[in-house]
C-alpha cells in the first residue's frame, strides 16, 4: 500500500474558522481557481473550480475537495495540498505523496513550493494537468462572488474532509426527526382514542333517544311526573347533540379537567377581534451581524442583496408589558432541518467560536414599530441538544416543544391572559388564532392586518408539556402568535403561543403557563 502523510496539520475547527472568515468577513480577502487541463472520468477539459477556502487537498480520497476517480491510478488518495501561506497572501503547494511525484512547470518538488498566476499543476509524470489562475482586481476579491455562492463553496470545500463528523450530525438529525415522529404518531393514537370515545358517545346518544322515542309515545296531557322525566332527558339529549356534533351557534360550556366549567364561544365578537388585533405585530427580520472567532462583526443585510434569506413570524404584546413570540422566529438556525441550508451554516459558526446575531422590525395594524434584536429575548434551551463529534464539530438544535417561546419586556398595555387556564384546557375548547401565515396581512402601508385561524383543544390539559390541537389552521408566518380561548363574558384571553403544525390539521401550542 502506497505510504502517504496523513496528518494535514489542519483540523476541522480551523476549517471552519477559515471558511466562515471567507463567507461573512471577506474584505479583502482574494481567491484563485483551478482549472482542469486533462479530461478525466470525473471533470472536463477546461472545467474550473473556484476556491475560497484556506486549505484544500486534491486526490482520489473522499476527502478531498480537488477529487479524481479510479481511472487516474497514478494520483494518490491525497496527492498534494494548497494552502495560503503565512503572509496571508500567497498560496503553495504541498505534495503529501511518497509513491507519486507532484510536479509545478514540468518540475518534481518535494517541499511546499509558492505558486504563481500561470501556473501548472501535474499529478505524477503522466497524470492529470490543473491550471493555477489569481484574478486580478476586484475580481478577485472572494466578496465578488454573491454570499448565496460562497455559501455552496464553503459546504463543498471547507465542510467536505469532514464528512465522517457531517454524517454523525445526520445520525443526530436522524434521531431527532425520529423523536419527532414519534411525538406526532402518539398523538395520532391519541386522536384515535378520542373517536373512540366520540363513537361510544354517538351509541350512547342513539340509546337515549329510542327511550326518548318510548316516552313520547307512551306520554298523556295528564301525566305530570312523566312529563317531568321527558324534560329532563330532552335536556341532556340537546347537551349530548351539541358536545358531540358541535353544530349550534350558541355558547358551549367546557368542563375542563379538574377546574371549573368555562365558555367556549362558537360565535365571532369583531369587536373584540379588532381589540386584539391592535397587539398582534408582524415581525420581519432584516439583518443578521456575524461574528467570527477573532470577534471580528460583519452585519449582512437580509433585503436580497447578499443572497441570504429573511424570514417572517408573528408576536404580541401581554398587557404587563412582555413582548412575546416563538423561540424558533428568534433563533431560527437552532431549528436547522437540513445540512444544505444557511440555518445549518450560521449554527456551525454559533457553535464554533463565532456568534450569530439577528435584528428584526415589527409593525402592528395601529403603525406601532418595534426594532429588537435576538439577544434581548429571554428563551429557554434547557431542552436543546449539543453535539460534538471526534472531529472538533460543535452543532446544537432546538425543539419545538414547550421550550419555544421568547420574551422581553417592551412596555405598554397589550392582550389579557390567562396562564392558569393554560394548562387545564378542557377537549373541545375552540381557540381563536392570530397571525400572518405566509406573510398574508402584511402588505401595503397601512394594511397591516392579522389573519383568523381556529383550532381545537384535542387532549384534556397538557401532552408533553404543549396543548394538542385538532382542526388547526396554520400555516408558516402563523409562529409566534397568540392563541385565545373566548371567556364565559366573550372577552379573548391568550392561552397559547403558536409553535409548530405537523400534518394538515394537528397542532401543537405552547402553553402560556410555561413562559417563564
Amino acid at each position: 500500500m502506497p505510504n502517504e502523510s496523513n496528518n494535514s496539520g489542519h483540523s476541522l475547527g480551523s476549517s471552519l474558522g477559515a471558511g466562515i472568515k471567507t463567507i461573512f468577513g471577506a474584505g479583502g480577502r482574494r481567491y484563485y481557481i483551478l482549472e482542469h487541463k486533462t479530461a478525466t472520468a470525473g471533470h472536463r477539459a477546461g472545467d474550473v473550480r473556484r476556491i475560497i477556502v484556506d486549505y484544500i487537498e486534491i486526490g482520489r480520497d473522499t476527502r478531498c475537495q480537488i477529487r479524481y476517480g479510479e481511472d487516474c491510478p497514478t494520483v494518490s488518495r491525497r496527492h498534494a495540498a494548497i494552502s495560503k501561506a503565512e503572509d496571508g497572501e500567497t498560496w503553495r503547494l504541498t505534495p503529501l505523496s511518497h509513491t507519486n511525484d507532484t510536479l509545478v512547470n514540468g518540475k518534481r518538488v518535494t517541499a511546499p513550493v509558492q505558486l504563481h498566476n500561470g501556473d501548472e499543476i501535474q499529478l505524477s509524470t503522466d497524470g492529470p494537468r490543473l491550471g493555477f489562475i489569481m484574478p486580478e482586481g476586484d475580481q478577485g476579491l472572494v466578496r465578488s462572488i454573491g454570499l448565496s455562492a460562497r455559501l455552496g463553496l464553503f459546504r463543498r470545500q471547507a465542510l467536505r474532509p469532514y464528512r465522517r463528523a457531517m454524517v454523525a450530525i445526520g445520525v443526530l438529525v436522524a434521531l431527532l426527526a425520529a423523536a419527532g415522529v414519534y411525538f406526532i404518531v402518539r398523538q395520532q393514537g391519541l386522536i384515535r382514542e378520542q373517536q373512540q370515545a366520540l363513537e361510544q358517545a354517538r351509541a350512547a346518544y342513539t340509546r337515549e333517544k329510542a327511550v326518548q322515542d318510548s316516552l313520547i309515545a307512551a306520554l298523556t296531557a295528564d301525566n305530570a311526573a312523566l312529563r317531568g322525566t321527558l324534560d329532563e332527558r330532552m335536556s341532556n339529549l340537546d347537551a349530548m347533540g351539541q358536545a358531540i356534533d358541535g353544530t349550534t351557534e350558541t355558547p358551549v360550556t367546557i368542563v375542563p379537567r379538574g377546574g371549573m366549567p368555562r365558555v367556549a364561544s362558537r360565535r365571532y365578537d369583531n369587536g373584540a377581534l379588532d381589540r386584539a388585533s391592535a397587539y398582534v405585530y408582524y415581525i420581519s427580520a432584516v439583518a443578521i451581524d456575524v461574528t467570527d472567532e477573532d470577534g471580528a462583526v460583519r452585519r449582512v443585510p437580509l433585503d436580497g442583496s447578499e443572497s441570504l434569506s429573511g424570514w417572517s413570524g408573528t408576536g404580541f404584546m401581554l398587557r404587563d408589558g412582555r413582548f412575546v413570540t416563538a423561540r424558533h422566529v428568534i433563533e431560527s438556525w437552532l431549528f436547522w432541518n437540513d445540512q444544505e441550508g444557511q440555518d445549518f451554516t450560521l449554527n456551525l459558526l454559533a457553535n464554533n467560536g463565532g456568534a450569530v446575531v439577528a435584528h428584526f422590525v415589527a409593525t402592528s395594524p395601529t403603525g406601532r414599530t418595534m426594532r429588537f434584536n435576538s439577544t434581548m429575548f429571554h428563551t429557554n434551551g434547557t431542552h436543546d441538544r449539543r453535539m460534538t463529534t471526534e472531529d472538533g464539530v460543535v452543532v446544537s438544535r432546538a425543539n419545538t416543544d414547550e421550550t419555544d417561546y421568547a420574551w422581553f419586556n417592551a412596555g405598554g398595555s397589550g392582550l389579557d391572559f390567562d396562564a392558569a387556564a393554560s394548562k387545564d384546557l378542557g377537549r373541545g375548547t375552540r381557540l381563536t388564532i392570530l397571525g400572518y401565515p405566509l406573510g398574508f396581512g402584511s402588505a401595503g402601508d397601512g394594511a397591516i392586518q392579522p389573519l383568523l385561524g381556529t383550532a381545537t383543544v384535542s387532549v384534556p390539559g397538557l401532552r408533553d408539556g404543549v396543548i394538542y390541537t385538532t382542526e388547526t389552521s396554520l400555516e408558516h408566518g402563523n409562529s409566534g402568535g397568540p392563541v385565545f380561548y373566548t371567556d364565559a363574558d366573550g372577552n379573548l384571553r391568550v392561552v397559547g403561543i403558536v409553535s409548530a403544525i405537523a400534518g394538515s390539521s394537528l397542532g401543537f401550542i405552547v402553553p402560556l403557563s410555561a413562559v417563564r
